[in-house]
């Protein structure tokens, strides 16, 4: 594994960790981690008490039919995450370069303190814009629900309501 290689696998693992932590619902698959997704669901899902509230807009369209989704409330929620998507990938970009910088910070002897701090502060903006956008999202779509719709979607998660 070339240093780079290690790099990005460490930052992802660190990444995921402290999205674990933060516990906004499906976080990690906003930034490309598909792979994590089941994992992190089952683990999230049985501890976090805000992903038992919000639905994520993809599980409400994949059983859209059980729940009587209507095609305006489909239409909504497409238009929805459409809105938001600009938002958030430009915060994942502005992450992934300030990582980039940071990681770069970190390979200098001595390390250039004022800049990884720069850095590292720059990273933590842009994760916090990424989550503030995607619990947008999640409210958003929450509230096109009915609360039968909403009860039958915990219902197919498996949540106690």
């Amino acid at each position: 594994m070339t240093r780079i290689a290690k790099y990005r696998f460490c930052s992802v693992v660190y990444l995921s960790s402290a999205l674990f932590l933060v516990g906004i619902p499906g976080f990690g698959k906003a930034i490309g981690e598909e792979r994590y997704e089941r994992v992190e669901d089952e683990i999230n899902s049985e501890f976090d008490p805000i992903e038992q509230r919000l639905i994520p807009p993809e599980f409400i369209v994949r059983h859209g039919h059980d729940i009587g989704l209507t095609g305006e409330q489909r239409e909504e929620i497409i238009s929805i995450v459409k809105s938001l998507q600009p938002d958030m990938m430009g915060a994942e970009l502005e992450h992934m370069a300030a990582e980039a910088d940071l990681i770069a910070a970190l390979d200098t002897h001595p390390i250039d303190e004022n800049g990884a701090d720069a850095a590292a502060r720059r990273a933590m903006k842009a994760e916090e814009q990424i989550r503030t956008s995607h619990l947008k999202l999640l409210i958003r779509v929450r509230n096109l629900m009915s609360t039968e719709q909403q009860d039958h979607l915990q219902d197919l998660r498996g949540f106690e309501r």
